[in-house]
């Protein structure tokens, strides 16, 4: 068996601030950056090494040219494979990359499996690039495994919506932490229930655990008499922070400690700051940027609660390192969030509903919800690494 986790997304074009301050270096991106990530494609690529299985991780670039290996530091070969960029013509019209190079790669590299990331990329042209590589994937009979990684089907427009719900009913399984969209497939897209799997990203359990609450202030250097909430993810309006800054003066005057922290970046970080400024909120609201991965327990560990007001997802990973720190989480009722959140385990709030926000906020400040042990130890039994790592590869060897 020789397993390539293929992301169709150009990991580069995600990263151009890194390539402009390091233009002159063409090894940076993939040496310091890439090959450092902790993203949760990397733990799966980590819990199919662990069990012996020949994985590699292929992801598409824009900016490189050719074919590029390098070892990942969980000790996965990662692939770079030179993709199109389509957007310099037709108003991004295609506005997702494409690379025949990979369909190459996959005969020349002798893969027998694929796990596809990012199976809903373009709206607008019939067919997109997750298509093709599962025809060809049929045409030579390697197995084909889409991975849910958030959004749904149901936002396409109604051929589109045929066109990818029938191509994917050629897929030899269907990876999904959302239950939500797994009903959707399944009820409405005809997609046999025998090949749909709900299977959560793996969680590392020893890194993401609780901490004594004073030492994890101390150790990301925060004001000990402070309480702090959390907000993790790409700063852009649909992850919903402006209703949760447009609440926060309301909060701060009933609880005069509160900061709010903000981990991220993105292209609202600017009007959400004037909004803290117009506030006047300075000294309740701090924007930490980027913070690496292995300093984000830490945070956890720090905050009376991490905060998801989104208006879609899929089944953040941080919301499962959030209950792993015993933090409680806050989120928007939206994908697979209530499978996750319902029963003791979170809080869930209409989307869009900021009196629900305010509420649900001040009842953790008010200690008066906390996460169910027994439901949470039980969670983190199902997802740490080597249960998923043993689930996934048993899975892979019955196709």
């Amino acid at each position: 068996m020789k397993v390539a986790f293929i992301s169709l997304i150009a990991y580069d074009d995600l990263n151009r601030d890194v390539l402009q301050t390091h233009k002159d270096d063409a090894d940076y991106f993939d040496e310091k950056v890439i090959s450092k990530h902790n993203d949760p494609v990397h733990k799966w690529c980590k819990i199919l090494l662990d069990q012996g299985i020949d994985i590699e991780l292929w992801y598409l670039a824009y900016h490189a040219k050719g074919v590029k290996c390098f070892r990942h530091k969980f000790g996965h070969l990662m692939r770079r494979i030179h993709a199109f960029d389509s957007r310099s013509f037709l108003t991004h019209y295609l506005a997702a990359p494409w690379s025949f190079r990979l369909l190459r790669e996959l005969k020349k590299n002798h893969i027998t499996h694929v796990l596809l990331l990012n199976y809903l990329l373009n709206r607008r042209l019939p067919i997109d690039m997750a298509d093709l590589t599962i025809g060809y994937c049929r045409r030579k009979r390697i197995n084909v495994l889409p991975i849910f990684g958030g959004g749904t089907i149901e936002d396409y427009g109604f051929l589109k919506k045929k066109i990818k719900a029938a191509c994917l009913q050629k897929t030899d399984a269907f990876l999904c932490q959302s239950q939500a969209e797994l009903d959707v497939m399944i009820g409405r897209h005809s997609f046999p229930r025998e090949k749909a799997i709900l299977f959560s990203n793996p969680l590392d359990i020893e890194k993401f655990q609780p901490l004594e609450h004073l030492k994890a202030v101390r150790a990301v250097s925060l004001a000990e008499d402070r309480r702090y909430l959390l907000f993790i993810g790409r700063l852009v309006p649909t992850k919903g922070v402006g209703h949760l800054l447009n609440i926060m003066p309301e909060l701060v005057r009933k609880f005069p400690d509160l900061v709010l922290l903000i981990i991220g970046s993105g292209p609202a970080e600017t009007a959400w700051k004037q909004l803290v400024f117009d506030f006047g909120l300075e000294k309740h609201v701090r924007f930490l940027g980027f913070v690496d991965n292995e300093q984000l327990h830490y945070y956890y560990n720090t905050a009376e609660a991490l905060v998801l007001p989104s208006y879609s997802e899929g089944v953040p990973n941080i919301i499962l390192e959030a209950i792993a720190c015993d933090t409680p989480v806050i989120a928007s009722a939206v994908g697979g969030i209530p499978h996750i959140l319902s029963d003791e385990m979170g809080i869930l709030v209409p989307v869009r509903d900021e009196a629900a926000l305010s509420l649900a906020i001040e009842r953790v400040l008010n200690k008066k919800f906390m996460l169910n042990p027994e439901k949470r130890h039980k969670l983190l039994s199902e997802i740490n690494m080597k249960a998923k790592g043993k689930e996934l590869a048993e899975i892979l060897s019955k196709l």
